[in-house]
């Protein structure tokens, strides 16, 4: 097989089909109705989806990326990547909405301050990459052998160790912002048991968020502009939390001299290396309608594809062959008959005198041969009176079903060989590379012919090139009489 076999996309050529664009028919109206029924299906779907739905509709991307030293800490002292915080650092016995505070024994080391300030709860300013508590015991500068925990000085018999910071919110369709920072509140709650000793470290990784700016969103790309220049909103988000025991939970504190027993270390981490980036896209009725034309112009072609392909084209060769036959030519093979009989001897052809005897393709037929075909021509005027005056009237399904009739497993079936007929006809004369072979050919005939009326060698004397020669003038005059 050829690679011409496989060629789908050179076009057909175009014309006109009974003095129209298109053969109309019946099954073609049933798939133009059951096309636009699809449409309006399509177009209810997608502006149902366009109210129903959020106003925006989110991207999220996770990158890993391992940063240098100096990258790092670039970006540690970036305000954006490290931000300040307003810190609410609380100790509570038992629930901490009973707001009751502990003894005085148990108290909070800030062991990221230098100066390690020791308080039961207190209101400050912290960035995440240097944020450390320690929630302890005092000892009373007993050794660690003689230091134990006294149980009656808790009411609860627990703490309660709070966080509230005004961290990060995500609201992916909040019109004002999808990134944005919320009043002190409780960020975390630790529940600590005086027999258990834990260290909890909570891992914040940089959460990117850009609005997507369509068309315009190019200019940043053109200036070579990255990321942290163009980004709309940088925040922070807790990625993990780890859990360890804390197996010496002696601590001696160098600053102040004292010695403690630890309950609970609390700290944060920053993770520069992970980053989330969400981008989110307001809807648009714009592209609602894109979607819309998109799909059903799918549909459309897939109907078209379907229905001229395995029917329209069977169906259309044989109204055409019966048009040819039936309509005109039996019709013609009548009007010829009685003309000739009403022929005079004064009605003849005169051919140049100068034609060229020597050409071996002649296109005038000599007598002898012409009147073989004009006994010919009767027969095929006899035979065609004694059929039908039109073809058998098929169904649509006798024009899909010969798309496959040439496998050898179906049986004969005339219905379909008159189809497939029509269809070889059709190819034969109304292939491109005939009807020039033939236009060349009667260009030729032309030559040899002899007008005996002139008039008729002017196609001028055409009804509608007539017509349009009038419409030219009449529009010219118009044009005249505009410009004076």
């Amino acid at each position: 097989m050829g690679l011409h076999k496989l060629d789908f996309l050179s076009p057909s050529p175009k014309s006109f089909i009974f003095q129209q664009n298109s053969n109309k028919t019946n099954l073609g109206g049933v798939l133009s109705l059951i096309y636009l029924l699809v449409f309006i299906i399509l177009f209810i779907y997608y502006i149902s989806i366009f109210i129903m739905d959020d106003n925006y509709s989110i991207e999220y991307t996770f990158y890993e990326k391992i940063l240098q030293r100096e990258e790092q800490n670039k970006k540690m002292n970036d305000e954006r990547y490290n931000p300040l915080f307003d810190m609410s650092v609380c100790l509570f016995d038992g629930p901490w909405d009973e707001t009751l505070s502990p003894d005085k024994r148990f108290v909070v080391i800030d062991a990221s301050n230098p100066t390690h300030p020791i308080f039961n709860y207190a209101f400050q300013k912290k960035r995440f990459s240097n944020l450390e508590y320690i929630v302890a015991y005092d000892c009373l500068n007993k050794t660690k052998e003689n230091c134990t925990i006294d149980q009656k000085l808790l009411k609860n018999g627990y703490l309660t160790f709070t966080l509230g910071y005004n961290g990060f919110i995500l609201d992916h369709q909040n019109k004002t912002s999808p990134l944005y920072r919320y009043d002190v509140g409780l960020g975390n709650i630790y529940h600590l048991y005086l027999d258990d000793s834990k260290m909890e470290s909570s891992t914040w990784s940089i959460v990117k968020y850009r609005e997507e700016k369509g068309f315009f969103s190019i200019f940043n790309k053109l200036k070579n502009k990255d990321d942290e220049d163009y980004d709309n909103y940088i925040g922070l988000r807790q990625t993990s939390n780890e859990i360890t025991d804390i197996k010496d939970p002696f601590y001696f504190d160098q600053v102040h001299k004292k010695s403690f027993l630890v309950l609970a270390v609390v700290n944060f981490v920053l993770d520069f290396n992970h980053y989330e980036e969400y981008k989110r896209t307001s809807k648009s009725l714009l592209n609602t309608f894109a979607n819309i034309c998109s799909l059903s112009l799918t549909v459309f072609n897939g109907f078209c594809l379907v229905f001229s392909k395995f029917y329209s084209n069977n169906f259309d060769n044989y109204k055409i062959i019966e048009k040819i036959l039936f309509n005109q030519k039996h019709e013609n093979f009548k009007d010829n008959k009685n003309m000739n009989k009403n022929k005079t001897t004064n009605e003849i052809i005169e051919l140049r005198n100068d034609f060229n005897s020597n050409k071996t393709d002649s296109l005038i037929d000599k007598p002898d041969k012409r009147i073989e075909e004009n006994e010919n021509e009767k027969d095929l005027m006899a035979k065609t009176e004694q059929i039908n005056k039109r073809l058998p009237k098929l169904k649509f399904l006798d024009f899909l079903f010969n798309n496959i009739y040439g496998i050898k497993c179906f049986k004969r079936n005339y219905k379909q060989e008159m189809i497939s007929k029509c269809h070889e006809i059709i190819s034969k004369y109304y292939s491109m590379e005939n009807i020039l072979y033939n236009q060349i050919k009667l260009e030729s005939l032309f030559k040899d012919y002899k007008w005996n009326d002139l008039e008729l060698n002017n196609f001028k004397n055409n009804e509608l090139i007539i017509q349009l020669t009038n419409l030219i003038s009449y529009f010219n005059n118009t044009n005249d009489n505009n410009d004076t």
